[in-house]
């Protein structure tokens, strides 16, 4: 184990590493949706804790269809509805 798998953080030093407020961290650990760990009945959040509230905060790209995509999707409600394509 090396010392960056013991290293921990604050709310504030996570909060200004990620340029955001610390209230919103707070929040995330008020409501049990944002891991984390007590020590001396002080929170702490470790390396893997932040990797995860980052991961549980990730948003996927939307998805685009393709051209061939909307054809084909056009021509299925087409024929659904009776019309002659």
């Amino acid at each position: 184990m090396s010392s960056d798998d013991l290293e921990v953080f604050t709310f504030a030093e996570l909060a200004a590493l990620w340029k955001t407020g610390e209230d919103w961290l707070r929040k995330g650990v008020s409501a049990r949706k944002f891991p984390h760990h007590r020590i001396a009945n002080e929170i702490r959040f470790t390396r893997e804790d932040a990797a995860a509230i980052l991961a549980s905060r990730a948003v996927q790209p939307a998805h685009v269809p393709t051209p061939d995509q909307v054809a084909a999707k056009r021509a299925e409600v087409g024929q659904s509805k009776g019309v002659a394509a």
